[in-house]
């Protein structure tokens, strides 16, 4: 599916006004309309894809710290991977051999970037529910055109990532050209190794039959209330149940819990009597990790079972303030969860008393010197943690050890389009250069 002419304008008149924004903070004049934009509706974001993942982090530790997961001094542990899995870009796609640096591609203009969505992304990022299936849902939403394909068929490619409604057609190793998946309504083959030509685009559509027994053909996705036999039938947000395409089921207050639907926002699900109950306030009894409101943790209840199942509690706690480093926690049971002590459950435990680190690595921007980086991030020649790079990444001055294993730092080469030290394989074969003009 090519971008829109509407889409592409609307996003460049966005980026100018928010280009425009960000000069006011440098004292040159900004329009009424941008003014308000910028400074009522907060509407526009970093300016750079880079910005916006190292922004990331901020925004993952504010929701870490907020429903005590992580400490306030615990950058290292918030979780942030798990936010770049949307962008394809966590450690293990950058670890993948021959796979794109997403970051680059964006400023080569193979892949775009949308600075108003990125700041809506953010938002929904540090303000979202304690609760991970809310959260992973409200991400999915805000965060899916953040970046996306900018390269138009039968253009250069190294990634499927780049490619406008279809996919880089390549050796291993070696730049291709992007080409078209099956038109709607064209004979298709349901297998992820079939031929280009007879698949679908899976953001607009599926391969399935109209009618049981006839050929498979492109049929374009369903909305709320369509028949259908499983969630890729589905748009975007929607998912299949009962052969019906609906929203994802949450469960009301009072009604029986514990399967695969979450509780709604706002309940949680009782293992006293295993159905969906609001969540307490400041100082009132709770008995489960969520039984608190966002933000305060269930100080001092002891689950029986050590599996996580909700089961009845054989001790009550009290919603209070998660506990940080230093603070005095009480283990109760011999060994239970992190969580029931108060202090953070992916960064601290209780130890003798006391909220202790559990952390060893070091967080973006923090020193390598003596700690290891965490994972996803390397060591640069400044000794300072930062992201690793696949190819094509920046390794220029102190950047030059973030290649990912298999790649060296190689200088300009006007035949692969490089301006600069770039991570590249050890042998750059000829197919290697871009297709075509």
């Amino acid at each position: 599916m090519k971008i829109s002419e509407t889409g592409d304008r609307r996003q460049a008149t966005g980026d100018r006004q928010c280009s425009v924004a960000r000069s006011v903070v440098a004292g040159r004049l900004l329009p009424v309309s941008c003014l308000l934009l910028h400074f009522l509706s907060n509407g526009c974001g970093p300016g750079s894809y880079g910005d916006f993942r190292e922004q990331l982090v901020d925004a993952a530790c504010k929701w870490g710290t907020r429903c005590g997961y992580v400490g306030q001094a615990d950058r290292a542990a918030c979780p942030v991977d798990e936010l770049l899995v949307i962008f394809s870009d966590a450690p293990p796609n950058r670890g993948q051999l021959g796979a794109i640096d997403v970051s680059a591609s964006v400023e080569a203009g193979r892949m775009r970037y949308d600075s108003v969505h990125a700041q809506e992304c953010l938002d929904a990022i540090a303000d979202a529910p304690c609760d991970s299936a809310h959260a992973a849902r409200a991400r999915a939403l805000k965060c899916n055109a953040v970046i996306g394909a900018h390269v138009e068929t039968d253009r250069p490619c190294w990634s499927d990532l780049e490619c406008t409604g279809g996919i880089c057609v390549h050796t291993p190793d070696c730049a291709g050209t992007c080409g078209n998946y099956a038109s709607p309504g064209a004979p298709c083959v349901d297998a992820a190794d079939a031929p280009l030509t007879m698949r679908c685009d899976p953001t607009v559509g599926y391969c399935g039959a109209v009618l049981a027994g006839m050929p498979t053909t492109c049929q374009p996705k369903k909305g709320e209330g369509s028949d259908c036999i499983d969630s890729r039938e589905c748009l975007f947000g929607w998912t299949c149940r009962k052969n019906v395409c609906v929203e994802p089921i949450e469960v009301a207050d009072a009604q029986p819990c514990g399967g695969v639907d979450p509780c709604a926002d706002g309940l949680y699900c009782d293992p006293s009597t295993l159905t969906c109950a609001r969540q307490h306030k400041r100082a009132e009894p709770c008995n489960d990790r969520f039984g608190c409101v966002d933000g305060l943790a269930c100080l001092g209840v002891v689950p029986v079972d050590p599996m996580g199942v909700p089961t009845p509690v054989t001790t009550s706690g009290i919603c209070g303030d998660w506990l940080d480093l230093g603070r005095p926690c009480k283990a109760i049971g011999g060994d239970p969860e992190p969580s029931i002590t108060g202090c953070p459950t992916l960064s601290q435990a209780c130890d003798n008393g006391v909220c202790t680190s559990t952390m060893n690595t070091a967080a973006l921007g923090e020193s390598c010197a003596s700690t290891p980086c965490r994972d996803g991030l390397a060591c640069n020649l400044q000794k300072k943690c930062d992201y690793s790079r696949a190819i094509f990444g920046d390794c220029r001055r102190d950047r030059a050890p973030l290649c990912e294993p298999g790649l060296v730092c190689s200088g300009a080469d006007a035949d692969l389009g490089t301006s600069g030290e770039t991570c590249l394989p050890p042998n750059v074969a000829d197919c290697f250069a871009p297709v075509g003009d």
